[in-house]
């Protein structure tokens, strides 16, 4: 499901490729094709993570929520805060699901075009020292 009020991974991925071109008309030697595989190729990666830091983390707090009970049978705020927490990290996993659809989509509308630009080779630790291309992230 997309965010609430928010576009569709289509809209959303015809706004990322107008942001992507305008970046690709300041460079130079770029191949508008290979540079939107580039982005989403990042932005996979940290998305990747982001899950897999959301998913261990509600199940440390799954644990620590069983562990915990009150005596009295009042309402358990151990519970209410860790269930908060848990619904901010499946909030992260859906955004990031969005996300994903969102870079497929790109991904996608970008194979319909075709780029002749030969690019430069790159010197492989190039990459660590400019700023990403490309970050989207709807969060």
């Amino acid at each position: 499901p997309k965010p609430s009020g928010g576009p569709n991974p289509e809209q959303m991925a015809r706004e990322v490729l107008a942001d992507l071109i305008g970046k690709w008309l300041q460079s130079e030697n770029q191949n508008l094709v290979k540079m939107a595989q580039r982005a989403v190729k990042g932005a996979e990666s940290t998305l990747a993570a982001a899950e897999a830091e959301a998913r261990r983390a509600v199940a440390r707090l799954d644990k620590r929520r069983d562990k915990v009970r009150t005596k009295s049978g009042q309402p358990n705020v151990v519970h209410q805060v860790i269930d908060r927490k848990i619904q901010e990290h499946n909030a992260t996993l859906e955004r990031a699901a969005f996300t994903r659809r969102v870079n497929n989509e790109l991904l996608r509308l970008a194979e319909d075009y075709e780029d002749s630009t030969e690019e430069e080779a790159r010197d492989p630790f190039e990459a660590f020292l400019r700023p990403r291309v490309f970050t989207h992230t709807p969060l």
